[in-house]
């Protein structure tokens, strides 16, 4: 077996080839470096929008809670005021005047109701002069 020359310069070709492949090499790595900083951008670019739109719902969260804070405040005053009228002395008369008022009310609308649909047997008893039961209200018609 011959022995092998270990201090063999590499000729022209080999030469050539491994500047090639170097120049190969660096052109890959630019790429790829290239690609890495283009992705590193779009991420960042993606993050600060997903930032912006957090920032956007927490402010309009916020707005909300502030309206609906206020809204609580005015119906606590509401409450307030009324246990303060109710409180007061001078809400036993204006709650009789009230009850007063409603009962009132009410019997205009039994009549009305008693003249308007029911007006034969509203007649017939005016005639007859007899008592007539209406929804727990009992009159006397002469």
């Amino acid at each position: 077996m011959p022995p092998r020359n270990q201090t063999s310069i590499p000729t022209e070709d080999d030469e050539a080839s491994l500047i090639s492949s170097q120049s190969t090499r660096n052109k890959i790595e630019s790429d790829r470096a290239k690609r890495i900083k283009d992705v590193r951008r779009r991420l960042e670019a993606l993050y600060e929008n997903r930032r912006a739109r957090k920032a956007k719902l927490q402010k309009a969260e916020w707005t909300r809670l502030r309206l609906l804070n206020e809204k609580r405040h005015e119906l606590e005053d509401q409450i307030l005021n009324s246990m303060m009228l109710i409180e007061s002395p001078d809400f036993c008369c204006l709650k009789i005047r009230k009850v007063a008022f409603v009962i009132q009310t009410l019997l205009n609308i039994i009549a009305i109701h008693i003249l308007t649909h029911r007006t034969q047997n509203y007649y017939r008893a005016l005639e007859m002069g007899t008592e007539i039961w209406f929804g727990g209200l009992v009159g006397r018609y002469p």
